[in-house]
This record gives C-alpha cells, sequence and structure tokens, in this order.
C-alpha cells in the first residue's frame, strides 16, 4: 500500500512539473439523455437512449430470470444457461463468441443474478444492426447448436469458477456466505446463484432445454439500444429490425409489460436470531468491506 501511495506522489509532482493539474476531486456535468420506451404485443420492453458523447453503441438483453428460478437442487442451472448462450450456434456453424467478433463487438460479456440474466455487447455505432441482430437471435434460441459434449464442457467451467471462488478462498466467496447468512432458509435467494459442487454435477442438458423454454421468453424480456444513434428512427424501425415472435403478441392475446418495479417496497423482516460475525480467509488486491 506504501508503494501505490508512493506512485501518486510522484505522478503528482510530475504533473506539476510538466504543466498540467493532476484532479483531486469528483465534479459531475448535468446531463441529459434522449430516452424513449416502446413496449410491444409480445410482452417485449425495448428503451432506445442516446449518447452522442462517443461513436459507440451497447445492445443488452435482459431476462426476468436468475439463479433465485433454478428448481430444488438444481442450483446454477441460470447461470450454466448464461454460459451455454456463448456457445450457441445461431448461423448452424460458428460460436457465438466467434459471430461477435465478425460482427465488430469490442467487448462483451454476461452476468447472472438472484432475478436477471444481463447479456451486453459493445461496438462501433456503424455495429449496431449486426450485434442487435445477433442478441435477439441468441435470446430467442438461446441453446441452438449446443450438443451434449458442449454441455459438459461448460458444466466443468462452471464448476471449476465456484471450485476457484471457495475452495481457493478467492474474495468472490464471500458473496455466497453472505446470502445464505441474510435470506432465511427456504428463501429462494437463500441459494448460491453460482450452485454447489453437487447440484452443478445434477444438471443436464434437458434440464437447461426446459428452463429456457420456460423463462426465455418475450415478456420476460428487455432490450437495451443506447449510444450514438437516433432513438426516434430506431423505435419506429423496430418491426423491421425485431421477428414476428418478438413483435406480435401471441395466440392468448396481447402481453401488457408489467413495471420492472414493485408499487411499494415489502416490508423487511427482523432478525429472528443473532447470528455470529462470519469471517471469510482470502486475498484480496485491495481492501474490500461486504455490507449486507
Amino acid at each position: 500500500m506504501q508503494a501505490r501511495w508512493l506512485a501518486v506522489a510522484v505522478l503528482a509532482a510530475a504533473g506539476q512539473a510538466w504543466g498540467f493539474d493532476v484532479p483531486t476531486r469528483m465534479t459531475f456535468r448535468d446531463v441529459q439523455y434522449d430516452v424513449r420506451s416502446v413496449d410491444l404485443p409480445s410482452g417485449l420492453r425495448v428503451v432506445v437512449e442516446k449518447d452522442a458523447t462517443r461513436p459507440l453503441v451497447v445492445v443488452v438483453g435482459v431476462v426476468d430470470v436468475g439463479g433465485s428460478d433454478a428448481p430444488p437442487g438444481k442450483e446454477g442451472l441460470a447461470h450454466l444457461v448464461e454460459h451455454l448462450t456463448f456457445r450457441s450456434l445461431q448461423d448452424q456453424k460458428h460460436p457465438y463468441n466467434d459471430l461477435l467478433e465478425v460482427a465488430g463487438a469490442a467487448r462483451w460479456n454476461a452476468t447472472t443474478g438472484w432475478d436477471l440474466t444481463t447479456y451486453y455487447e459493445v461496438g462501433s455505432k456503424d455495429a449496431l444492426d449486426a450485434l442487435l441482430t445477433l442478441e435477439v437471435a441468441r435470446l430467442a434460441r438461446p441453446l441452438l447448436g449446443v450438443t451434449p459434449e458442449v454441455f459438459e464442457a461448460e458444466r466443468q467451467i462452471v464448476k471449476n469458477e465456484l471450485l476457484q471462488r471457495d475452495e481457493q478462498g478467492f474474495v468472490t466467496a464471500v458473496w455466497t456466505r453472505l446470502t445464505v447468512a441474510l435470506f432465511p432458509p427456504g428463501h429462494p435467494n437463500s441459494r448460491p446463484v453460482v450452485g454447489t459442487e453437487a447440484s452443478i454435477a445434477a444438471l443436464t442438458l434437458e434440464d437447461a432445454k426446459v428452463f429456457v423454454q420456460k423463462y426465455y421468453r418475450p415478456e420476460r424480456m428487455t432490450f437495451l439500444l443506447a449510444g450514438d444513434l437516433d432513438p426516434a428512427a430506431l423505435a419506429k424501425s423496430l418491426p423491421q429490425r425485431l421477428p414476428a415472435e418478438f413483435m406480435d403478441a401471441p395466440a392468448s392475446g396481447a402481453v401488457a409489460v408489467k413495471s420492472r418495479l414493485p408499487a411499494s417496497p415489502r416490508a423487511v423482516e427482523e432478525p429472528k436470531s443473532s447470528r455470529d460475525l462470519i469471517r471469510v480467509k482470502a486475498p484480496s488486491d485491495v481492501p474490500v468491506v461486504v455490507v449486507g
């Protein structure tokens, strides 16, 4: 830590010698964005946001499903499905990761939480059409082309991530312990999003297919398109950019898009018993405080 402070001091001194001031405080600008939201008869919501400060765009696909939706004993299923989507063959030939590179994505990733699975890609503004087409295809057919061999390979990767967190004592293991401590036994969120070694071993490709069929549906999805783009023109051109299954109402009728936030917050229950302080010893590059 002393060495890092020394480096900062030297940098500050150099900045003065070179004739510019090193910023020492954070400033906030009053920034407003052109944001438009379109609710479609399928139940899909599309949010378009203009930010022309950089010639970049980001495509985000959010699915209202997460670790708390996994069947008992199948913890980690939502996270494994997230991994598998990157191995899908949307063109019947190439893994999704390769298609993102060809489309011009500069960065991409995904995260799985208790209630949401979020996918995103960032690229130049000229890559918007290609990135949106790929993300729509991925969420429409998350497991297209995923074979039992690919499934097993990704299951082992997820298992290794779990072992890295817990057995190696990395600081990410804190989140699993915190989850168990915060929620009472039996609560959906008391189960680890990444699963356990036993639950991951119990997962099958058929489990993933059933999970996707149940949850990866337009009424549980939100798309965010943001960056250097024209919100009005983009919102108007959605019928040409989205497949009919994402645009049109199902046979049962139009689906009303639900509010993503509750009308009123739920009451927080007081702890029914005191708990001992939980200590997790783990290597960390910087001091970390986790409060729940």
